[in-house]
């Protein structure tokens, strides 16, 4: 298979981006990404709800997360 472009973006409910954490392309397979609970500028964010949208160059997939402090 082929790689394929890949981009996971954590916003918040309202729809604004705060951090993108992976735009690359990617082969495939499995790959792991962390989330330390920043923002794009390094600044923590909020307890609270999030979603993360993960997009690829045939795929979209937007499911919620919790991030707890």
């Amino acid at each position: 298979k082929k790689p394929a472009t890949v981009k996971l973006t954590i916003t918040n409910l309202l729809g604004a981006t705060v951090r993108t954490l992976v735009d690359a392309p990617l082969a495939a397979g499995l790959h792991k990404a962390r989330w330390d609970g920043a923002d794009a500028s390094g600044k923590q964010v909020a307890a609270g709800t999030y979603l993360y949208k993960i997009e690829s160059d045939n795929a979209l997939a937007t499911r919620k997360l919790t991030l707890i402090k």
